[in-house]
């Protein structure tokens, strides 16, 4: 069973051949109508051009493919916006955007990828802190066909870089990628949330956004607290409902950009 998740940035499209079913949860782009989530009978091989065309999606995409006595198939697209977290017990397969979700197919933590957060050397990787929990990751394929198989995409071959010309604008290229991959989806500007992690990119990308935008934007940041923590002075003030976790609590706090 698949559930849509609803979110007005987000389009579900299915299709089936009667045999074979492909299902994609994608990004949605301007000036393009909202698709039907309802699964479409298609040719076998309009089936494949759909499935085909899904890979060539300009933003975020998830691809799940079932056919017949076949292993399912879950790709995931080059942007990965949003985690997808993956496990199986019982010959089923689960997944969810919330890792929280999976939690009752867990029941220890995974010792390489946690020494690797305690050293702050993580990774990324299909490896989660959580035992049997694995994060599909950008261009990879996961295949379930009773045990689950992670495949990452073929390496890039790298090349020597380029020297910069003289006349270069780098700030400006820069400047213009960020507009492009704006532009790319049908962002409301009154609508949109900005979520600063105190690095440089989200940073570039609050500031471009207030800079194209002003006074439109929201932005914010997570604060987490533990009980030592507590007792220090400067805390920042919380502004949100906070929730509760197992280390402290953490809260949105809105801030300026």
């Amino acid at each position: 069973m698949v559930t849509p998740y609803s979110h007005p940035m987000v389009e579900q499209v299915a299709a089936t051949d009667g045999t074979r079913t492909a299902i994609i949860v994608r990004e949605r782009v301007p000036g393009r109508a909202v698709a039907p989530p309802r699964p479409v009978p298609v040719t076998a091989a309009e089936l494949d051009e759909i499935a085909a065309a899904a890979r060539e999606w300009p933003v975020d995409f998830v691809l799940i493919e079932t056919a017949e006595h076949r292993p399912v198939r879950v790709t995931a697209g080059a942007a990965r916006t949003t985690p997808l977290f993956l496990t199986h017990r019982d010959g089923v397969l689960h997944g969810s955007w919330d890792m929280a979700d999976l939690r009752p197919f867990t029941t220890a933590l995974n010792p390489k990828e946690a020494t690797r957060m305690l050293v702050y050397r993580p990774r990324y990787s299909s490896d989660t802190a959580f035992a049997g929990i694995h994060r599909l990751t950008e261009r990879a394929t996961a295949t379930f066909g009773g045990d689950l198989v992670i495949t990452y995409p073929e390496p890039i071959v790298h090349a020597q870089p380029l020297d910069l010309a003289d006349d270069a604008d780098v700030l400006a290229a820069f400047v213009d990628r960020i507009d492009a991959a704006l532009d790319a989806r049908p962002l409301d500007p009154d609508a949109t949330l900005v979520h600063l992690t105190g690095g440089l990119d989200s940073g570039s990308i609050g500031t471009r956004m207030a800079r194209r935008w002003p006074g439109r934007i929201d932005t914010a940041t997570l604060i987490g607290s533990a009980p030592a923590a507590n007792s220090r002075s400067g805390a920042a003030p919380r502004s949100a409902p906070a929730s509760r976790s197992a280390t402290g609590t953490f809260s949105w706090t809105r801030v300026t950009c």
